[in-house]
Order: C-alpha cells, then structure tokens, then sequence
C-alpha cells in the first residue's frame, strides 16, 4: 500500500459545456468512483483545481469586489463538498473529510508587482475597460476579447498540513488544497488572507513532499507528456528523469507547470510522480500508462 497525493483539474469537475463554472454531477460521480477503487490499495489524500469556479465567483461579487483569498474558500468549500459527498455515497462509508486550507505564500513574491494567472470569462474589451476602472483589476488580451488576471505566488508551507497527516492516518479520506489553497501571509506571528491564486499543482508539491508521501499523481486530460507537443515529430514520454528534462519537453504549453511541480516533489523525496489521464491512475502507478518521473538523469523513454 502506498500514500499518495492524487490532484484532479478543476475541469474534471465542470461542464465542458457551461461557461460559468457549473459543477457537472456526472463528472464528480465518475470521479468518486475512480477515487473511490484507487484507495481499495492506497491510502489517498486529493486535491483538486478550482479555475472554473473561483472565476465565476469572482463576476458574481463584482459589486462587493471580494478578494480573491474569500473566493478560493468558498470555491474550495463547495467542491470539496461535492466531492466528498459523492465519495462516501459511492462507497457507503462515511470516510471523506474536506478541509479548508491555508497556504502561506511570501509578500515579496514577484508574481505580486505582475498578475499572470487568468481566471474568470472572456470578456469584450468594453466591459474589461469598465471593471478595470471600477474595481481595479487587470486584465491581459487574449482570443475573442480580455481575461482578468491575478497574482500566483509560489506555495511556501501548507498550515494545516499536521491536521492533514494526523486525519489521514485515522483512515480518513483528506480533501484538502482545493486550487491551490487559501493565500495567506504571515506578518509579525498573525496570518491574514492575500488577493491570490495558487498553482494547486505547485501546492500539491509542497503538501505531498511535506507529508513524506510515496507518490504524486497529477492527472489531467492528457494521456501523457509528449516531446515535441503538436508537431509532426510528437512522442509520448514513458518516463523521464527529472535532472534529464530540457526545453522540449518544459515548453509544452500548460504541462510546463505540472512537470516542475513532479520533479520538486520527486527531488525533495526520491518517491515518484505521474502524469496522465484521470481514468489511468491505477495503470499510471503501475508504469502502464501516463508519463512517470524518477529522481536523477536516467535518460527519456518512450511510449
């Protein structure tokens, strides 16, 4: 039996179809019921994403202009509970817990003097243009119109990450992290919250490499890491190791992120990480599927 860190996209949760973060029952089923198997043989703590919902949020609090650490509770809040919900419905037990968490980050993060991380709708550039003068926020040109972009500092400590551990051990099924966590700063012994949003991937690093966890899954809608992403030449990657990586395989757009997060959590422990498809997490743990990440500077293998 291992312990493994299983963190889920916020789209695994949505309506593909929906452009205003609707949770899709369906979805959320189907995933408590993979969940659900994979822990039969592993002891499982999840986190999950929360784009879709932490930016529909955020256009329903225009007037109130809620800053962004209120909103990742309450998107963490509701698809924890979901979440859970379908869990213990799915088994007949009741051994999933959600747990807001917070998650130190450092003020003097550069990601603070420059907003990358999108969320929330395309807008027409009129309306962007008017709650960028209203409510201060900044907002970035993109296909069809502007998205509103936010800070992503860089996860420093998971706060509650002792309640995590002492609840997993109990037996309980722990959902926590959710997009990342709750942002906070920590100023002369006392937290209070920051306007942010945290890459979950990074947090789900930090958490899994914190709590001595034997594996990360980060699972996507991608079967894999490719080398060479949408080029003619395009391999899907077996497994690599991480001091073996370069620039091919780091600039594959949106997995960027997930390959750095897998190799801090593999290089902080010597345990390993895997990439792929949610519905292949058992055959990822296996090396049957999905991409796997190895500490040192074994050389790329393919599929």
């Amino acid at each position: 039996m291992m312990r493994i860190l299983v963190a889920i996209g916020g789209n695994a949760l949505t309506d593909s179809n929906n452009q205003q973060g609707q949770i899709d029952q369906g979805k959320v089923d189907a995933v408590a019921r993979t969940l659900v198997d994979l822990e039969q043989a592993h002891t499982l703590i999840i986190t999950h994403g929360n784009g879709p919902q932490v930016g529909w949020l955020a256009m329903q609090e225009v007037e109130a202009n809620m800053s962004m650490d209120m909103l990742d509770a309450q998107s963490e809040g509701l698809l924890g509970y979901r979440l859970a919900q379908a869990m213990d419905n799915y088994r007949q037990t009741e051994r999933a817990v959600t747990l807001l968490t917070r998650v130190e980050v450092d003020l003097a993060d550069p990601a603070f003097t420059n907003p990358t991380k999108p969320v929330g709708p395309v807008l027409e550039e009129g309306r962007a243009e008017r709650l960028a003068r209203q409510q201060g926020w900044q907002f970035k040109a993109v296909a069809g119109g502007k998205r509103r972009v936010v800070a992503s500092p860089h996860p420093i400590r998971v706060v509650e990450r002792q309640a995590i551990a002492t609840l997993s051990k109990q037996g309980y099924c722990v959902i926590c992290a959710g997009g990342g966590g709750i942002p906070v700063v920590k100023e002369h012994d006392r937290y209070r919250g920051i306007s942010a949003v945290i890459d979950k991937d990074y947090t789900s690093a930090l958490l899994a490499a914190e709590l001595k966890l034997d594996a990360l899954l980060l699972l996507t809608n991608v079967e894999a890491l490719y080398r060479d992403w949408n080029t003619p030449s395009a391999r899907a990657i077996r497994q690599a190791g991480c001091d073996s990586l370069d620039d091919a395989v780091l600039q594959a757009g949106s997995m960027a992120p997930k390959v750095i997060a897998a190799c801090q959590f593999v290089t902080a422990t010597g345990g390993f990480a895997g990439i792929g498809l949610l519905t292949e997490a058992q055959a990822i743990l296996e090396g049957r599927r999905g991409t796997r990440f190895v500490d040192g500077d074994s050389h790329l293998s393919y599929w």
